[in-house]
């Protein structure tokens, strides 16, 4: 066999060794550019149906405008009475978008030749020359910025989501390359390790090549080739193990039920990556094997002896600086494998403030639950609870109703209706959200360094980080386009704020503009944020309850009440509850089952009872019933005042309500008239031409009489009859009530009426004109109120003859939404966090495997260095055994050397790998998906030192495995490979440790000079 090809192909276990190293750490990186690749496959499916049809640029005039794309739509912006009005084309469009749906609402839209710049010149569109557009005069609307949309997205796109992902997965590809980095600085540290003991084992190799011709460029090309082809080997082996590990990592995730959604495979775009990313490791492990072999291949053939063993000179004071450092000093292993352990443990450390900073990202951060909690320094955090609309696929697809926050606040908890929002800002992903600023800090715990909070929808505020990496300051305009749907919005930033974890890379806007870049409707928010939640038992809400009763006015004695129950279930997921009616001492259940946000009206009945008044109750809505006598007549319609030979239109009704026949007198002294009703009940009452008080009595066959006064007066006049109501009359604080004001014109002629109404969050003024018997109603929609008694307020008519209403309702149901609330919620997880666990599968789980994976190439690096040291040890570590030492004896002095060599290569890791992050945090490195990866926290530090301590006593144990089993003859003699042509067994020098005794410790030496 010639040398050649014994140096290239001869490979010992511990070249096997280096190839599975190399393996592990090619297999990481597989897994995390296959998980980046599919986690930004599985997002931008999601928002593949939002892709944008154009984008917007902004432009400090009309002319830049015009100028930067002559084929774009220049839309002039300007300011008129503090609106802000924009010019833009009848019927221009954008990919199939009207420009003028896109706008918000409370722009003011004009046609653009309408505006005019502060000089009184038109602003500029297409279809116009400069010529054409200079004109005289002025205008109160001047031109103050303009902004251009062309279908090409290289400006802010009118739909951002789609954008926002791919965006965010090119930044993650950064952090991406920074772990690629840490891996290749392993394989270098590997393929150093194993090419130096395979110089050190070949020396004698190497002297007889040197000494018969052979050229130093000869040597260093053929270790430089073994290194590569070592590490070729472990980068093919490495790829098939990345993906399959990723894949088996996901399908353990489906078979646990965890949500997880990816689709792991080797993509044109990640061959792209992954190609370059092989060529640049191999070339590490050549470059690593010349370095290895660059002083053996230059040395004269003379000096290329075999090695022997050299103590250094021990510290043999008795002084105590030098007992420390005699007890500090490795005593068998020396301090070589400190470079490359701490090398390898730095990478390590590095890799896991990454992962860290990942799952700051994408997990639970802000609140005191999750496995990944605390991983990253977020400031303080806050207990935090996130409701979400149980079901929806991603939380931009909740909806909920923004008054649980009302229910939540009222019962002293701190809450946050929000919209999130996928933005991207000159290029960058931008996470945003739409909430109201003060109900965000306190749920987030951000304080305002700067500036003041949102005042209208055309201001913003921004977390610290986004500002720094946006490069914006307060004062500055920022365009925003739609997130979930076409639209284009411009809001001045007016504040920064410092906030806890991935919330100071965010923009907070006011939720009426979130609302005009989402398809989140009025009254609704993606999801609920709420700190100090009441303590709730566990299944004690279902949310349901009764919000209205309705019963007959009147009902016979010893008949049937009906009762209507109206029962709403105001909880975000499907509840079910029994209600309970009670009258009279009589109990009546019923059960009912609704799904989220939905009312049904149930019947129940009871025996009326005697006659009298009585109440119906079921949870809190109350009804007074009144009970009267069997044959008891009633006469309705007949006003209190009329006017002179005035006709009002009166109606009989029975017991039960039914209009019935019946004969109606009016008598007042010699004054006595009757008149009969027909089948309906009704007929007009004609009233007499002399002023006075008579009596209306009612008379009918089989009934007992009843009867009424009205006053004659010539001043009187003609009312309107009116009925005011609130539907339902206690509804919860998630429910707009209807109040319902209903008029009847009983007269024989035509009245016209002004009708005021006002209540909580409506107004109602309107003149109505009512024909002689009439009827009609007007609604006004309340608005949605905190826990409370109301009152609505009407006005019928004007002046003296106005006629006054008030009706009042109760908002309730505010203990039973918060227990619904607080036992349906997700604590501990922020919106972010939960967008990109459904969008990515469970990332705590994929994080979790690239960790241990990153463990295992460090254990495999770690492993290669120290075996390197024993290596060289091993005559040192044969005396020993030779001479009596056990096994475990031989692993305790070895593992104690590994203990102290341990220590300080962590200690070495954690500051460098601490500088490391700092400063590419400080170049920009370390955002994905607009979101700062934070600086590990102490306590990860520590972990990070201890479990680096672990890894170095345990890539120790491995390297030391074979030594200990081997016989220690074999130990002693030359372990190197014989040259070609040499036959029998190689000479052996004696040792120095010879003289050695088990029980002398030997103090750092190498065998290897």
């Amino acid at each position: 066999m010639s040398y050649r090809r014994a140096l290239l192909t001869r490979w010992s276990r511990r070249d096997r060794l280096a190839v599975l190293v190399v393996a592990v750490t090619v297999a990481f990186l597989v897994g995390t550019t296959l998980l980046v690749f599919a986690a930004g496959a599985q997002t931008a499916t999601i928002a593949a149906q939002f892709d944008s049809p154009g984008s917007v640029t902004a432009h400090e005039s009309t002319a830049a405008a015009t100028a930067s794309d002559p084929d774009a739509i220049v839309l002039p912006l300007g300011r008129s009475n503090g609106t802000t009005v924009v010019g833009i084309p009848e019927n221009a469009s954008i990919g199939g978008e009207q420009l003028r749906d896109v706008v918000p609402p409370d722009w003011e839209v004009i046609e653009p030749d309408e505006v005019r710049d502060p000089r009184g010149a038109l602003a500029v569109h297409p279809g116009a020359s400069a010529e054409e557009d200079q004109r005289d005069g002025g205008n109160e609307t001047g031109v103050s910025a303009a902004v251009d949309a062309a279908v090409p997205n290289e400006g802010v796109p009118l739909l951002s989501a789609l954008a926002f992902f791919v965006a965010g997965t090119q930044q993650a590809l950064v952090v991406v390359g920074v772990a690629a980095a840490c891996g290749g600085l392993l394989v270098g540290v590997t393929t150093y390790s194993v090419t130096r003991m395979s110089v050190r084992d070949r020396r004698p190799t190497i002297r007889v090549v040197r000494a018969t011709g052979g050229r130093p460029r000869t040597v260093l090309g053929l270790f430089a080739a073994r290194a590569g082809l070592l590490t070729a080997v472990g980068v093919a082996l490495g790829y098939a193990i990345g993906v399959i590990a990723t894949n088996a990592a996901v399908n353990v995730a489906v078979v646990a039920g965890l949500p997880t959604s990816l689709a792991v495979q080797v993509s044109p775009r990640a061959v792209r990556v992954l190609v370059p990313l092989f060529a640049a490791l191999i070339g590490v492990g050549i470059g690593s094997g010349v370095i290895a072999s660059w002083s053996a291949a230059r040395a004269p053939p003379g000096s290329l002896t075999d090695p022997v063993s050299g103590r250094s000179g021990a510290d043999t004071g008795s002084s105590l600086v030098a007992r420390l450092r005699a007890a500090a000093r490795p005593r068998i292993l020396g301090w070589r494998p400190l470079v490359p352990t701490a090398a390898t443990l730095t990478a390590f450390v590095l890799f896991v403030g990454l992962a860290a900073g990942l799952a700051g990202v994408a997990a639970p951060i802000a609140g005191g639950a999750g496995p990944l909690d605390g991983l990253v320094d977020s400031g303080t955090a806050v207990e935090t609870t996130t409701i979400v609309q149980p079901g929806s696929t991603h939380p931009v697809s909740s909806k909920l109703p923004a008054g649980y926050a009302d229910a939540l606040r009222a019962r002293g908890a701190s809450a946050s209706p929000e919209i999130l929002l996928f933005e991207v800002v000159d290029g960058q992903p931008v996470p945003a959200r739409g909430a109201n600023y003060t109900a965000f800090s306190r749920v987030t715990d951000a304080d305002l360094v700067a500036g003041r909070a949102p005042r209208n929808a055309s201001e913003a505020v921004i977390g610290a980080d986004a500002a720094a990496t946006l490069d914006l300051a307060v004062g500055e305009q920022v365009l925003l386009g739609g997130s979930t749907q076409p639209a284009v919005t411009q809001v001045r930033l007016v504040g920064t704020f410092e906030a806890a974890g991935p919330f100071d890379d965010q923009v907070v806007v006011p939720l009426a503009t979130a609302r005009s870049l989402t398809s989140v409707r009025e009254g609704q928010a993606n999801l609920i944020r709420a700190t100090d939640l009441p303590a709730v038992a566990p299944g004690t809400g279902s949310g349901i309850g009764v919000t209205g009763l309705s019963t007959p006015g009147r009902v016979p004695a010893e008949g049937q009440l009906r009762v209507d129950v109206t029962v709403r279930n105001d909880a975000p997921a499907e509840g079910t509850e029994r209600i309970t009616v009670t009258y009279r001492g009589t109990t009546r259940t019923v059960d009912v089952t609704l799904a989220p946000l939905r009312s049904t009206t149930r019947t129940v009945t009871f025996p009326a009872g005697a006659a009298g008044t009585a109440t119906v109750q079921a949870g809190d809505a109350r009804r007074d019933v009144t009970v009267v006598p069997r044959d008891a007549l009633a006469l309705e319609g007949v006003p209190e005042r009329a006017p002179p030979r005035s006709e009002p239109l009166v109606r009989v009704v029975n017991a039960s309500g039914a209009p019935t026949r019946a004969t109606l007198t009016v008598t007042n002294g010699s004054w006595n008239r009757s008149v009969s009703t027909g089948g309906n009940g009704r007929t007009r009452l004609a009233l007499p031409a002399t002023p006075g008080t008579y009596t209306v009595r009612t008379t009918a066959e089989g009934a007992t009489a009843a009867e009424v006064t009205v006053t004659v007066a010539a001043n009187a006049t003609r009312q309107v009859e009116t009925r005011l109501a609130v539907q339902p009359d206690t509804p919860s604080t998630l429910v707009r009530p209807t109040a319902t004001l209903r008029l009847s014109n009983p007269w024989n002629r035509t009245l016209t009426r002004r009708v005021q109404l006002s209540g909580p969050g409506a107004t109602l003024d309107r003149e109505v004109q009512l024909t002689p018997g009439q009827r009609t109603a007007l609604d006004s929609r309340l608005g949605r109120q905190p826990p409370g008694e109301y009152t609505v307020t009407a006005s019928v008519g004007s002046g003296t003859d106005a006629t006054a209403l008030n009706a009042t309702y109760r908002v309730t149901g505010d203990d039973r939404i918060v227990a619904a609330l607080a036992t349906s919620g997700r604590t501990g997880t922020s919106g972010i966090g939960q967008a990109i666990e459904v969008a990515f599968g469970n990332f705590g789980l994929l994080v979790g495997t690239l960790v241990g994976l990153a463990a295992l190439m460090t254990v495999g690096g770690t492993t290669a260095a120290f075996a390197a040291a024993v290596a060289a040890r091993r005559r040192t570590l044969g005396v020993f055994r030779a001479t009596g030492a056990t096994p475990a004896r031989v692993a305790r002095l070895v593992l104690s050397d590994a203990l102290r060599i341990g220590i300080v290569a962590a200690l070495l890791a954690v500051v460098l790998a601490s500088v490391a992050l700092a400063g590419l945090g400080a170049a920009d490195l370390l955002v994905v998906f607009g979101v700062r990866i934070g600086f590990p926290t102490l306590a990860v530090l520590v972990v990070c030192a201890v479990g680096a301590v672990l890894l170095t006593l345990v890539a120790a144990g491995l390297a030391l495995v074979g030594t200990l089993r081997a016989p220690p003859a074999s130990l002693l003699a030359d372990a190197g490979p014989h040259p070609p042509g040499m036959n029998g067994r190689s000479r052996t020098r004696q040792s120095h440790s010879v003289g050695e005794s088990p029980g002398t410790e030997p103090v750092g030496g190498d065998d290897d000079d």
